[in-house]
C-alpha cells in the first residue's frame, strides 16, 4: 500500500482521536457523521489509545516525553539529507479536524483563539469570517488543546490547557486497553508575550495521561488560577507559578468564578459514571468543597453556564454517557439551590463526547445547546427543538464562546470546525476556512498517473480527494476504512467503510461509489481496515477482516482467501501486496483476542504462514514490500518499549530489528522508494524519518512540518517522485523523494555512484512508466526497449551523458501488451530488467 520549521527535537507528541479497531458489528451503512445517528467516536477513541498502549493497560505517564530526550540525543541537528525540498502543505483548508476549546480576547471580539483535539492552538484576527488562521508555535509537545484562558486585562498574558481525557482508568469490553481519551497532556502552558514564547506552568511532561480540562481566571485577583483536571481541582495563587490540589475529585470538567464574590466558586465533575460524579460548591476559594444533593447520579460529563447579566443565575448540563438522557438544572442563587428545567434527550450518544449549555447574555430564555446536534429553546431551556443539520452542516458540538462587544453573537466548536450564529442560534455561518487540523487515517491512496489525485478517509468527516488545490471535494464513503486507486486507470477508485462493513467501487474518480460486496461475509474487523490493490494485476484486491478476501475482477465478486480466520479473531489491521507478484501478501492482526501475528501468503491466498517471528506483540500498523522485489518486507509497529521497524530479507522467514535510533514511540507508517529502493521512508508519532540504506541508519525527514505531526500514512506518488504524508493531526503534505543517492546518513551507505540500471516504475504501467539509472563517470550511454526475443522496439537514450543520477519518461505507441527488456549499455558493460505493458 505504501507504494518545519524542523520538527522541534523536544516535541513529544500529544495526542487525539481515533484509530483502530471496533468490535463485529451487522450495521455495514456508511453514515455522514454529517447526518448519520450511529457514533464511531468511542470506537475511535478507545483503540486509538490500545494500538498505542498495548501490550499493557496504558501508555507510559512518561513515554513521549522519554522518547523526545532520546531523539535530541540521537539527532542533535534535525536536519534533512540530500537536497530535497521541504514539506509542502496540500490542505485541506476548507474543513478541519475536531474543535475543542474556544476563547476570545476578552478586550478584543475580533480575536478568537482555538484549541484543536489533534492540530495544536490557532488564532484568527478576524472572528467574523476566519479565513485568516495562524497556528501559534507552542514550543512544547503540544497537539492537544482543550482548555484556553486569556487574562482580563492583560491579553498577552494566555494559559492553555492540554490533554483531552474522557474516561479515567477504564476498560471496555472486557478488553484491557488504555483509558479512553482524544488527546496526551503534558499539564499548562503560559505565555506572557502573546503567544511568542511560552513557559511550562504545570509540568505533567511525565504524567500524559493527564488532562487540563478547563482555566479559570479570578477576575478581582489574576494571580488566583483554578485549573479543573482529571485528577481534580488545582489552584494557584501566584500566576501560575505553582499549583496545589484543593479538590481530589476525579474528571472536573468546568469551574466556574463568581465575579464579584470570588471566595464562591462552582465546579462540575464526572464522565463513564467515575466515583464522586456531580456538582461543587465551595465558598471559601476552593479550600473546602461540599457536593451539591440532587446533582448526581450523571453518567457522562457535566458543563456549567453562568448568566453574564446576573452571575447568580447558573445552569448545569448533567448528560448520561450514551443513552441521549440527561438533566438540565437552573439556579439563581450560585448553586445554593436548583430547580429542573429539563429531562429532553438532546445529548444524542455523545453525552460522555461533546455537549454545553449557553445562554444569551442579556436574556436568560434564550438557551442553546450542544450535543450530537444543536438545540434552541425560547423559554430558559425547558424545552428545546433540534435545528436541522441543513442549518449547522456538521455534528458533535465540544464548546462555546461568547463574543465581547456583540452579546447576540454564539461561537461554537465541533467535529468539523469553527462556527458563528450572528443571531444566537438560528443561524451558522462557518468560520472555521484555513484551520490545518484535519485527521486523516492509514489506507490513504495516490494515483499513479496524476500528482494532484489522492484519496484519503478522515476522522469526524466523510472521504476527501485532493484534486491539486488546498480545498478538498468529498471523495469516499466513511470517515474510517483504507482507500485504493488503480495505478493504471486512476478513475476507478475504492474505499472502506468504517468496522470493515462494507467495500465500495467508483469508476467516476471518486464521484459516485457503489458496493461490491459479493462474497464478503462474517469476520472480525478492525475500525479502520485494510484493503491493497495489485500493483501487478490492478483486477486483484484484497481485503481484510479476521479473514482475508480476494476478487479476481476488480471487486465485482470476491472469495475467501484460505479456509476462514487467520489466527482466531483478530482482525487485520495492515496489508501489502507485492509489484513482483500479486500472490504475496502479508496481512498484520492486531492483538484484540491474542498476540499480535504478521501471515503470508506466496499462493494468492490458498495457504497462510505465520510469519511473525520474533516481532514484538504490539500493533503490526503499516508493511510495505519493496516494489523490486518480493523478498524484501518491512513492518511498523505501535506501542512502547520495544522495537518499532523491521526488515525481512526473505519473505519473512527471519527478520532484523531496524528501529536504531528512532525514539521509542509508535511507528506507525512505512514506505519504499520505488525509484532507489534502499530509500526508506518511516512515519511516527514525532515525525518522519528517512533511510538510505534500508533501514541500517536513520535521520528526520521533517524540514517545512510543524513542530509536532501525528504521521497516519507515508504514499509514494510516482508521477512527480514525491511523497504524500497524510496526518492524524494537520492534514497532508508532499515533498520531493531524497534528489540524489551519494547523501550520507550516518555510514554504512551503498556505493552513491555505481553503474546501475534501476526498475522502471510503475511497473506493470499504462499509459506511461519512469525509467532511472546512474553511472559513476561520464560517458555514452545506450537505454534501449527490446522484446522478449531481443529485437528492438525503442531507443529512449543515446549519448553522452555526465556522471550521476538520469531519468526518462516512457509512453509507448501503437504497442501490444506483454513483457519487455529494458537494456543499459554503457562502456562494454550492460543491465537488463523485465517490464511489463498492460494496455
Amino acid at each position: 500500500m505504501k507504494t518545519s520549521s524542523a520538527l522541534s527535537l523536544t516535541a513529544a507528541v500529544v495526542f487525539t482521536t481515533a484509530f483502530l479497531l471496533s468490535g463485529f458489528t451487522g450495521d455495514t451503512r456508511p453514515v455522514s457523521p454529517k447526518h448519520g445517528t450511529r457514533s464511531g467516536a468511542l470506537q475511535a477513541l478507545e483503540f486509538f489509545s490500545s494500538s498505542r498502549a498495548h501490550p499493557d493497560a496504558d501508555i507510559p505517564a512518561d513515554g513521549y516525553t522519554r522518547a523526545a530526550e532520546q531523539l535530541r540525543s540521537a539527532f542533535p541537528a534535525p536536519s534533512s539529507p540530500g537536497s530535497s525540498p521541504q514539506w509542502r502543505f496540500l490542505g485541506p483548508v476548507n474543513f478541519s479536524g475536531r474543535m475543542v476549546a474556544l476563547e476570545f480576547n476578552p478586550l478584543n471580539g475580533n480575536t478568537l483563539y482555538a484549541g484543536a483535539a489533534a492540530g495544536g492552538l490557532w488564532r484568527t484576527r478576524n472572528a467574523n469570517a476566519g479565513g485568516d488562521w495562524t497556528r501559534i508555535t507552542l514550543g512544547n509537545p503540544v497537539l492537544g488543546v482543550s482548555a484556553i484562558t486569556v487574562h482580563p486585562a492583560d491579553t498577552n498574558t494566555i494559559y492553555v490547557g492540554t490533554g483531552e481525557v474522557y474516561r479515567y482508568k477504564g476498560s471496555v469490553g472486557g478488553i484491557v486497553i488504555r483509558t479512553t481519551r482524544g488527546s496526551f497532556g503534558m499539564g499548562i502552558l503560559k505565555t506572557t508575550d502573546g503567544g511568542t514564547t511560552w513557559a511550562r506552568s504545570l509540568d505533567w511532561s511525565y504524567n500524559q495521561e493527564r488532562g487540563v480540562q478547563r482555566i479559570r481566571i479570578n477576575p478581582r485577583n489574576t494571580a488566583v488560577v483554578y485549573a479543573a483536571t482529571s485528577e481534580g481541582i488545582l489552584k494557584s495563587t501566584n500566576a501560575g507559578g505553582s499549583w496545589v490540589p484543593v479538590a481530589e475529585i476525579l474528571m472536573v470538567r468546568d469551574i466556574l468564578i463568581h465575579p464579584t464574590d470570588t471566595a464562591k466558586v462552582l465546579a462540575a465533575a464526572g464522565n463513564f459514571g467515575t466515583p464522586g460524579s456531580g456538582v461543587y460548591r465551595s465558598t471559601d476559594g476552593g479550600a473546602n468543597w461540599n457536593p451539591v444533593p440532587g446533582l448526581s447520579g450523571f453518567t457522562g460529563y457535566p458543563m456549567l453556564e453562568m448568566w453574564r447579566q446576573d452571575p447568580n443565575v447558573v445552569f448545569a448540563s448533567l448528560p448520561d454517557s450514551t443513552s441521549g438522557s440527561g438533566r438540565l438544572y437552573r439556579s439563581v442563587d450560585f448553586g445554593v439551590t436548583w430547580s429542573a428545567l429539563s429531562t429532553q434527550a438532546v445529548y444524542g450518544v455523545q453525552g460522555w463526547y461533546s455537549q454545553f449549555v449557553a445562554v444569551h447574555p442579556t436574556d436568560t430564555l434564550r438557551v442553546v445547546r450542544g450535543g450530537q446536534s444543536i438545540w434552541r429553546s425560547a423559554d430558559g431551556g425547558r424545552n428545546s427543538v433540534e435545528l436541522p443539520y441543513t442549518t449547522v452542516a456538521w455534528a458533535d458540538f465540544h464548546h462555546y464562546a461568547h463574543q465581547p462587544g456583540s452579546p447576540g453573537t454564539l461561537f461554537i466548536a465541533d467535529d468539523g470546525g469553527v462556527w458563528r450564529s450572528p443571531d444566537f442560534g438560528t443561524t451558522y455561518p462557518y468560520v472555521g476556512q484555513g484551520l490545518q487540523t484535519s485527521q486523516f487515517y492509514n489506507g490513504f491512496s495516490a494515483s499513479a498517473q496524476d500528482s494532484a489525485r489522492a484519496l484519503g478517509h478522515v476522522q469526524d468527516h466523510f472521504g476527501y480527494m485532493y484534486t491539486g488545490s488546498v480545498t478538498w471535494p468529498e471523495g469516499g464513503v466513511d470517515e474510517v476504512g483504507w482507500t485504493g486507486i488503480n495505478q493504471l486507470r486512476d478513475s476507478i477508485m475504492y474505499a472502506v467503510s468504517r468496522n470493515g462493513g462494507a467495500m465500495y467501487r467508483s469508476t467516476d474518480r471518486g464521484i459516485t461509489y457503489a458496493s461490491i460486496n459479493t462474497g464478503i461475509s462474517g469476520g472480525t474487523r478492525a475500525w479502520n481496515a485494510p484493503f491493497v490493490i495489485s500493483p501487478t494485476n490492478p483486477n486483484i484486491l484484497y481485503f481484510g477482516r479476521s479473514r482475508i478476501f480476494r476478487s479476481t475482477n476488480g471487486g465485482t465478486n470476491w472469495a475467501l482467501a484460505g479456509t476462514g480466520d487467520l489466527n482466531g479473531t483478530n482482525p487485520a489491521l495492515s496489508m501489502a501486496v507485492a509489484a513482483t507478484n500479486s500472490n504475496v501478501v502479508f496481512v498484520g492482526l492486531a492483538p484484540l483476542v491474542s498476540a499480535a501475528k504478521v501471515f503470508r501468503t506466496t499462493n494468492g491466498g490458498t495457504s497462510w504462514t505465520d510469519v511473525t517471528g520474533p516481532m514484538p506483540d504490539r500493533y503490526p500498523m503499516d508493511i510495505a514490500i519493496d516494489p523490486s522485489s518480493d523478498s524484501v518486507v518491512y513492518v511498523a509497529y505501535g506501542g512502547f518499549n520495544a522495537p518499532h521497524f523491521f526488515r525481512s530479507t526473505d519473505r519473512g522467514n527471519s527478520w532484523t530489528n531496524i528501529t536504531g535510533l528512532l525514539p521509542d514511540v509508535p511507528g506507525t507508517a512505512v514506505a519504499v522508494d520505488p525509484f532507489v529502493t534502499s530509500h526508506l521512508y518511516a512515519g511516527t508519532d514525532l515525525g518522519v524519518f528517512v533511510s538510505t540504506n534500508r533501514g541500517t541508519t536513520w535521520a528526520p525527514f521533517n524540514d517545512g512540518l510543524p513542530e509536532a505531526v501525528i504521521v497516519a500514512d507515508l504514499v509514494v506518488s510516482p508521477s512527480n517522485r514525491s511523497l504524500k504524508l497524510a496526518t492524524h493531526s494537520n492534514g497532508v503534505y508532499e515533498r520531493s523523494l531524497l534528489s540524489r543517492i551519494g547523501t550520507s546518513v550516518g555510514g554504512g551507505e551503498e556505493s552513491p555512484l555505481a553503474f546501475r540500471l534501476e526498475q522502471n516504475f510503475p511497473n506493470p504501467f499504462n499509459p506511461s512508466t519512469t525509467v532511472s539509472w546512474s553511472q559513476d563517470r561520464a560517458g555514452a550511454v545506450r537505454l534501449s526497449v527490446l522484446s522478449i526475443t531481443g529485437s528492438s522496439v525503442e531507443v529512449l537514450a543515446d549519448g553522452v551523458r555526465e556522471a550521476g543520477r538520469h531519468s526518462v519518461r516512457w509512453s509507448p505507441r501503437a504497442l501490444a501488451s506483454g513483457v519487455y527488456l529494458l537494456r543499459l549499455e554503457a562502456e562494454g558493460r550492460a543491465e537488463v530488467r523485465k517490464m511489463t505493458y498492460i494496455r
